[in-house]
């Protein structure tokens, strides 16, 4: 009986493991779940905003399948300098820093009523919690931020499973702890 659990088990892992390694390497690998929650710019930052298309990025792939606790984007503003050296690597940072920024600036809420959870593309990980009000204008960002990666040649593909519910947490939206 334990013999047959496992062979079921292993049977799920290996499938699993031929599905992820059908991926292309030139996918960028699933967001880590390291932080969900991405948390209020200083108070000296001033709210950015910037015009975008509202045309939506291509659908991910079901080859790859990310964590349901996909983080937002980053929570702290990233040095691309880095990436100098590699024009895709560079202006992949450059957008998920400008994402992060724009995120920033759209989540104040005083209740989770006033929060939505938007869910994102890669690389910009698979929810991002925002005011209902800025979910229109979150998602025309994905897709102009998504287009403008797309010519660079940038190649991304990972699935989200189901998204979290969202919260007010200090002032800011965020993603509920299951």
């Amino acid at each position: 009986m334990h013999y047959l659990r496992l062979s079921a088990v292993t049977a799920v892992l290996l499938t699993a493991g031929a599905s992820l390694a059908a991926c292309s390497r030139a996918s960028t690998p699933p967001p880590s779940s390291d932080a969900a929650v991405v948390p209020a710019p200083s108070p000296a930052s001033p709210p950015e905003s910037a015009p975008a298309s509202p045309q939506a990025s291509a659908p991910a792939s079901p080859q790859a399948s990310a964590p349901a606790s996909a983080p937002a984007p980053s929570a702290s503003p990233s040095d691309c300098a880095s990436s100098d050296s590699d024009p895709r690597a560079r202006a992949t940072c450059e957008a998920k820093e400008e994402f992060r920024a724009f995120v920033a600036a759209h989540q104040g809420c005083s209740a989770a009523s006033e929060c939505t959870v938007v869910t994102g593309s890669c690389p910009f990980g698979c929810f991002v919690p925002v005011t209902k009000a800025s979910r229109a204008e979150t998602l025309a960002k994905l897709g102009a931020l998504g287009e403008r990666l797309e010519k660079a040649g940038h190649r991304c593909v990972y699935r989200c499973m189901s998204p979290p519910t969202e919260a007010c947490v200090d002032g800011r939206c965020s993603l509920a702890a299951k």
